[in-house]
């Protein structure tokens, strides 16, 4: 999903900094920098003097625990966060990070999946202008993708998008009605899905590019770098964002998100 060459941000700081040496592939993707304490790549450490050496981040914070500021003063020597660079060609998948208390569960009961404890709440900066889907859109929005698009509604139900559109025209929390619409688009068999995409394809394909909505659009980009892919059909429930360079995106515990295209800092 990385971007190729020196397209790609990330490819270009390895090559001013990170790694002179090492040589740019105009064909290969460069999709993640990180720095950090992460086990799965934590950043070294390079002295020159008094002779070269190179030493895992992790290994030098405890050998210099004052680097860590006040809470390596404290015994606790590790970075609490993941710095990354991002180069982003197409789509990644959709995810949602948990909250601190389900990181501690996760973390006790699958220590093979889940490396620690520590929620993960992210914060995306645009290097260059950004593409995402994060967090679910209002429910009346919501209501009115559906209505657009009666093959999702195929998948979900009208039973379920209408639970949600009455729930959002009254007092009540939509939360269980939206909750129950998007798990049975989640859970619906992949035969399914993939049916019901070609159907939107077809439609989509078979109305003038100037009538066209956005939304179908971007649904027909995603179509075609990942075909029958049921997250396709989340263009149509999440929060579509294009930041401008500088501008920051943030995604808290539980928050669904996608990054589209485009360098960011994480």
């Amino acid at each position: 999903w990385g971007k190729v060459g020196m397209d790609s941000v990330v490819a270009r700081l390895a090559a001013h900094g990170v790694d002179p040496d090492a040589p740019i592939e105009d064909s290969t993707p460069y999709a993640e920098l990180w720095m950090g304490t992460h086990p799965n790549g934590p950043s070294m450490v390079v002295l020159e003097t008094p002779w070269k050496t190179i030493t895992p981040l992790s290994e030098w914070l405890k050998l210099n625990p004052v680097l860590a500021g006040s809470q390596g003063m404290h015994g606790n020597v590790t970075v609490p966060f993941l710095f990354k660079v991002l180069s982003v060609r197409t789509a990644l998948s959709i995810q949602a990070h948990p909250d601190k208390q389900l990181a501690r569960e996760l973390h006790s009961k699958r220590a093979d999946l889940y490396k620690d404890d520590n929620h993960k709440p992210e914060m995306a900066i645009a290097v260059t202008p950004f593409e995402a889907l994060c967090g679910f859109q209002r429910a009346t929005s919501i209501v009115a993708n559906c209505t657009a698009c009666p093959e999702l509604v195929e998948l979900v139900g009208e039973d379920a998008v209408q639970a949600l559109d009455t729930a959002a025209l009254s007092s009540d929390d939509v939360k269980p009605a939206l909750r129950d619409l998007y798990t049975r688009l989640m859970t619906t068999p992949t035969h399914v899905v993939e049916g019901k995409l070609d159907n939107l394809m077809a439609r989509i394909d078979a109305t003038n590019e100037m009538l066209r909505m956005p939304v179908d659009t971007l649904a027909q980009r995603i179509h075609a770098q990942y075909p029958g892919d049921v997250g396709v059909f989340c263009v149509y429930l999440l929060n579509y964002r294009v930041l401008k360079p500088g501008e920051a995106l943030f995604m808290a515990a539980n928050e669904p998100h996608a990054y589209l295209y485009g360098d960011c800092i994480e």
